[in-house]
């Protein structure tokens, strides 16, 4: 074999190396979702808390040119719906947000039909009086703007036993809390861990039954995820989470 010819193979084995090698690996601060990007093609691993408070997992792939549209649209494929069945997340939205509201977006205060472009902060009451406010991490958030336009956008945040270093907390002698937000969500679900099952993030959540906003915070340390979930005519198939950690002496 001549050296040109080698020269032309080296090329061409170089570039189909080019082409299917990932250039960029992302991991998203919802639980784990990967994203691989190559020139030929984008890979989802999908591990993402969903509004129904479960994680949706699946891998797809998405072949040139759609390995170029931005993580964001594709992520919001990450309720099940596959990208080649709807022209964008905002015309999903669109198709279920036809209520216009007009004479929102004034005023001082925020009310039922108010606009929230993201999640609004959840205050924590407890020993009857003390208060910290938390503000959302993951959260898929849907909305209609002043002009009736279908808005929509999605944060990642890491696991809740990954991420104690950012959490809000606070030390109570009483067990009883009360949760409450400028914008109240029509469902609430709380979940908890042990302190002892930090960063081991696969452990078995317990369920906290929780009546009109208040609850009983469990003896001991405990990582404490919030979700609430949104429906009203503004803000429409929402759903955020809120972690902190609680510790009952």
């Amino acid at each position: 074999m001549n050296r040109k010819k080698r020269i032309v193979i080296i090329a061409f084995a170089a570039a189909l190396i080019l082409l299917a090698f990932p250039f960029s690996h992302k991991i998203y601060k919802d639980g784990g979702t990967k994203v691989y990007t190559s020139l030929t093609y984008k890979i989802v691993d999908f591990n993402k808390l969903t509004g129904a408070g479960e994680f949706y997992t699946e891998t797809k792939i998405y072949p040139f040119p759609m390995n170029f549209m931005s993580d964001d649209f594709l992520m919001a494929g990450a309720n099940g719906t596959d990208i080649g069945e709807a022209d964008g997340h905002n015309d999903i939205l669109s198709d279920k947000l036809k209520v216009l509201i007009d004479g929102k977006g004034g005023g001082s205060s925020k009310g039922e039909n108010e606009i929230y472009e993201t999640p609004p902060a959840m205050e924590i009451t407890y020993d009857g009086g003390n208060n910290i406010t938390v503000d959302s991490d993951t959260y898929c958030w849907n909305y209609i703007d002043s002009s009736g336009k279908a808005e929509g956008i999605c944060a990642d945040a890491l696991h809740p036993l990954e991420s104690r270093e950012f959490m809000k907390e606070f030390t109570a002698r009483t067990d009883k809390v009360k949760l409450s937000f400028a914008l109240e969500p029509e469902s609430i679900e709380v979940r908890c861990w042990s302190e002892s099952c930090l960063n081991k993030s696969d452990s078995p959540y317990e369920s906290v039954q929780v009546t009109n906003g208040e609850f009983t915070l469990k003896e001991g340390a405990y990582i404490y995820q919030v979700i609430g979930v949104w429906n009203n005519e503004v803000i429409t198939d929402a759903d955020a989470s809120y972690c902190f950690f609680g510790v009952l002496n």
